[in-house]
């Protein structure tokens, strides 16, 4: 996996997850703004 991978250690690793919905479009907004992150279609 990507955290296998480049993980440092189990507190500094590569990939972030999000513990709920809620707190990940709070996290996304932070590095993204409001308008950062385009939704994805096919």
């Amino acid at each position: 996996t990507i955290r296998a991978d480049f993980a440092d250690s189990l507190d500094e690793n590569a990939v972030h997850g999000s513990d709920s919905a809620e707190n990940a479009a709070i996290e996304i907004e932070y590095f993204f703004g409001k308008d950062g992150v385009c939704p994805r279609t096919r």
